[in-house]
C-alpha cells in the first residue's frame, strides 16, 4: 500500500514510515519538481520519477529494517 501511495504522494508515503527528515526532504524535492515542471510547461514532468524513487528507497529500507528486527526476536 505504501508503494502505491509513493506514486501519487511520495512525502506522505515516507511519513507513514516515521522518517520525518526524509518526509521533509521529499516535500522540498517534490515542490522543486512541481515548480520546474510548471515553469517548463510540463517539459520536466518525468522528474516526478525522482520523487517516487526516493520514496520507494525509504519504504524499502523501512521494510528491510522491520524484517531484520522481527527476525531477531
Amino acid at each position: 500500500m505504501r508503494y502505491l501511495l509513493a506514486i501519487f504522494l511520495p512525502p506522505l508515503a515516507i511519513l507513514t514510515t516515521g522518517r520525518i527528515f526524509h518526509a521533509i526532504l521529499s516535500t522540498v524535492l517534490c515542490a522543486v519538481v512541481i515548480t520546474l515542471t510548471l515553469v517548463s510547461v510540463f517539459g520536466l514532468a518525468w522528474l516526478w520519477l525522482v520523487c517516487i524513487m526516493h520514496a520507494a528507497f525509504v519504504i524499502d529500507g523501512y521494510h528491510k529494517r522491520n524484517k531484520q528486527v522481527g527476525g531477531d526476536a
